[in-house]
């Protein structure tokens, strides 16, 4: 399907939303034949669809991160089901993908209902749809920062990071600092975060602004329009990549002109 304009792709993504996984997974598979050597990152994996095109496309490790027990348990049987041919090994950790300040256990809410809207803080899904989210079950999950991740399983390169983590992506690009320092990774993340919001979220604007300019990072929308401080974010994903390296707009301005 073609879209004449980002109002079009935007109310296209409101309405089924595996138009922009698919849009993210054609971005990252259109530079993964430069990007062998390195290990990919599937923050907030829920039951695998990123974590399996990862490891199609790449050839290294896949670490698949998912916070809740019952989506966790399923993305492990899932893996066990997929094609033995992949390219990349998956490495499930059930683990909460955190900032630097959380402790060595934090409380996840567990939603039932909605398992992909299972999330570190509930009252975002409650400001967004109210009564469509009961938390019932409170889980307490261990802890990994971006850093840490990449201390304890040694990760020397990292191909992509992509982070859909309900509401603390923020506090885990925090968390990164020196990963994104020296290492260098793209990143696809989800992005709901706005001046109103802030409050709810826990989390600061500037602080996501803070992080690129300390780190060379800049951040676009899916049509390759650069997010400054101060400007409308239109769109809840957003792909950060470090300033050196232009190939990854490049091939975000191809995805956008083949829609």
């Amino acid at each position: 399907m073609t879209y004449s304009n980002e109002n079009d792709f935007i109310c296209a993504c409101s309405n089924d939303g595996f138009i922009i996984e698919n849009f993210i997974c054609d971005w990252y598979r259109q530079f993964s034949d430069s990007q062998k050597t390195g290990d990919c990152i599937d923050g907030g994996a829920y039951q695998g669809f990123h974590t399996m095109r990862m490891c199609k496309y790449f050839k290294e490790k896949v670490y698949s991160i998912e916070a809740n027990h019952t989506s966790f348990r399923e993305l492990v049987n899932r893996i066990v089901q997929w094609p033995k041919d992949l390219k990349a090994t998956p490495i499930p950790l059930n683990v909460a993908l955190t900032g630097p300040n959380n402790e060595k256990e934090v409380s996840f809410y567990a939603s039932k209902r909605h398992p992909g809207r299972s999330s570190l803080n509930p009252k975002i899904w409650e400001s967004l749809n109210p009564g469509e989210v009961d938390y019932a079950e409170v889980q307490e999950i261990g802890t990994l920062t971006l850093d840490k991740l990449v201390k304890k399983y040694k990760i020397d390169d990292i191909s992509l990071i992509k982070l859909d983590l309900e509401g603390t992506e923020v506090d885990a690009l925090l968390g990164g600092i020196s990963t994104l320092k020296r290492i260098r990774p793209p990143i696809v993340m989800e992005f709901g975060l706005r001046k109103h919001n802030e409050t709810v979220f826990g989390q600061k604007l500037e602080d996501f602004f803070d992080v690129l300019d300390d780190t060379s990072y800049t951040a676009y929308l899916p049509w390759a329009v650069q997010v400054t401080r101060g400007s409308e974010i239109p769109f809840w994903y957003l792909f950060v990549c470090p300033n050196e390296n232009t190939n990854y707009k490049k091939y975000l301005e191809n995805n956008w002109n083949n829609l």
